[in-house]
């Protein structure tokens, strides 16, 4: 399974350190989202991660920074709905969070696409898992669908009932206050 990492809201003073203990220990990716950030601020984020590390990481916003730095590519959202970024050069995928998006033509040329919210927020209170188990078996073979929201290593068991490609993490890794916990963490996923 495709496993990827989502940094929270707001950046880490060591942010760098996070991005490439995750990729370290083997996930595919790293999406550096950061909706509040200025272009300067995740400019200077990227410029402290060893740049052995770039082509694992995803952009959500400032896809100019993608070609600059050579980085894996760009997740398109609602601050960022189109690229002109070459898919044969650089890795494209998009935020779903309806079925029937799953199913849009545009979606069968990216990478991926991630639907949410598949189970309840961690990081985000109140946000509440909108998907049964009926919609979840109409998950199409293409795209290939990565399963985003209260994703925990308890919950993997039940993502695998269905067609998801992945699954992506973000609120029960942030929640880690050290790299020493991120470690733990992750290896709660092997």
């Amino acid at each position: 399974m495709i496993k990827l990492a989502i940094t929270s809201q707001l950046p880490r003073d060591n942010e760098h350190l996070f991005i490439e203990r995750v990729i370290d220990a083997g996930w595919d990716w790293v999406h550096l989202r950061h909706p509040v950030a200025s272009e300067e601020e995740l400019r200077t984020i990227i410029e402290r991660i060893d740049p052995l590390y770039y082509r694992r990481i995803k952009l959500h916003s400032f896809p100019q920074l993608v070609t600059e730095y050579k980085l894996g590519g760009v997740h398109l959202n609602s601050r960022v709905p189109s690229t002109d970024l070459d898919p044969q050069q650089y890795s494209i995928s998009r935020s779903c969070h309806t079925i029937s998006e799953l199913h849009s033509p545009e979606n069968k040329a990216l990478d991926y696409v991630t639907l949410s919210p598949i189970f309840d927020s961690v990081s985000k209170q109140g946000y509440k898992g909108t998907f049964d188990a009926d919609e979840l078996s109409q998950i199409p073979h293409q795209p290939r669908v990565i399963a985003l929201g209260g994703v925990t290593p308890q919950r993997l068991k039940q993502l695998k009932d269905f067609n998801f490609a992945g699954y992506a993490v973000l609120g029960y890794l942030a929640e880690a206050r050290s790299l020493q916990q991120l470690s733990l963490r992750l290896s709660e996923f092997n």
